[in-house]
């Protein structure tokens, strides 16, 4: 019995460890620090997936096509904090750096994100919250000044001193190509409100070398926007590579992982949300979708539906929570994706309007499904990856 109790505690502990980002406390001042910073040889990295948002459509058939083909892509990340501060740095493998001197409708640069919820005892929707549970969106762009910075060679000497006055001067030694940073709260999808970046406080860097982006955002751990001080929270992480056409909702999403605070305790709440996993045979999940799911969703090799019918499921057991997709089986109509992408799907409506204004899913509930088989097929979705 003191083997299996033993054993069960260190399995919750891997389950716990695999999706944690342990967040190391450092002395000095972390607020405005850089992703070429010495304070980041406090801790290691550690790797993550991320995965393909597939669900919405973009008129951009490319882009889409372009976007599922990319499967699920790796990125390293580690954290540090002073007390008052937090930074995060991510590391990601990009071959083809894309960085546009000019805009045009055609091209896009590459781009990292990071999101943290406001609230600190609830899970919110990974991918832009609700009204009821909102989330902020760290965006940086790199734009046509993101540029190789040498460890040996004098910044200056870098740049054509012609174009010094899109240069942002932070001290008088230091002179460091402006990239654009933006903040947004989202509450709901597609609803969002762009945000002061001077008023967030915050620092993101974004620099290319050897073959690699880093990137690193640091803020305070309270702030108007978020909570982030009560031991563990809740971050996702997004890329975007702009080979592929990735912007806006298409790009790659890490599912929420969970950061927490060295010698801080709390949030265990949160810890067992987003832990949680459902257990059932894969196999009567899988054809329990096909019969049930596929007349409306496609999802990787099963793709009998029309295109843009409903969402496609193919990544979903890669970024969503397993009670996100227990809900949408059961309420699919208590989160509304709004139809702002009728000209990439024309001939099919996700939603009805009622009398009343409100509107409403198109997808049945389900309700009715047993126990045994609502849990195989969601065992099967978490497969979905």
């Amino acid at each position: 019995m003191l083997i299996k109790i033993i054993m069960a505690i260190f399995i919750a502990n891997i389950a716990i460890a695999s999706n944690l980002i342990s967040v190391v406390k450092i002395p000095g001042n972390v607020l405005g620090i850089k992703a070429k910073s010495r304070a980041w040889m406090s801790t290691n990295f550690k790797k993550f997936s991320t995965f393909p948002m597939v669900s919405i459509k973009t008129n951009d058939a490319l882009a889409n096509k372009l976007n599922y083909q990319n499967g699920a892509k790796e990125v390293d990340i580690k954290a540090i904090y002073d007390g008052k501060n937090i930074a995060f740095l991510l590391r990601w493998k990009d071959s083809t750096k894309s960085v546009i001197g000019r805009m045009r409708t055609d091209d896009f640069n590459d781009a990292f994100g990071v999101e943290l919820q406001t609230k600190t005892d609830t899970v919110p929707y990974v991918d832009f919250g609700d009204l009821n549970d909102e989330i902020v969106f760290y965006l940086k762009n790199a734009n046509k000044n993101s540029v190789d910075i040498e460890e040996n060679q004098d910044i200056l000497s870098q740049f054509d001193y012609q174009n010094l006055n899109v240069f942002v001067k932070n001290s008088d030694e230091d002179l460091l190509p402006h990239v654009k940073q933006e903040v947004f709260l989202y509450h709901g999808f597609n609803n969002a409100i762009k945000l002061d970046t001077k008023l967030s406080n915050i620092t993101m860097d974004m620099i290319y070398k050897d073959g690699y982006w880093y990137g690193s955002l640091s803020k305070k751990l309270v702030d108007k926007n978020s909570n982030l001080s009560n031991g563990t929270f809740l971050v996702s992480f997004s890329l975007y590579d702009g080979k592929i056409k990735q912007r806006g909702r298409l790009r790659n999403l890490t599912p929420w992982l969970l950061a927490r605070l060295e010698g801080i305790e709390g949030g265990e709440s949160l810890v067992e949300e987003v832990n949680h996993k459902i257990s059932g045979d894969i196999k009567n999940g899988e054809k329990i979708a096909l019969k049930n799911c596929s007349i409306c969703h496609n999802y990787k090799n099963t793709r009998n539906a029309p295109v843009n019918m409903a969402p496609d499921l193919s990544f979903i057991g890669g970024y969503a929570s397993i009670d996100y997709i227990k809900e949408s089986i059961l309420q699919p109509s208590k989160v509304i994706v709004p139809d702002f992408t009728d000209s990439a799907h024309p001939n099919f409506s996700w939603i009805e309007k009622q009398e009343n204004g409100k509107n409403i899913s198109v997808m049945p509930s389900f309700e009715w499904m047993n126990e045994k088989n609502l849990n195989d097929l969601l065992a099967f979705m978490q497969t979905l990856r």
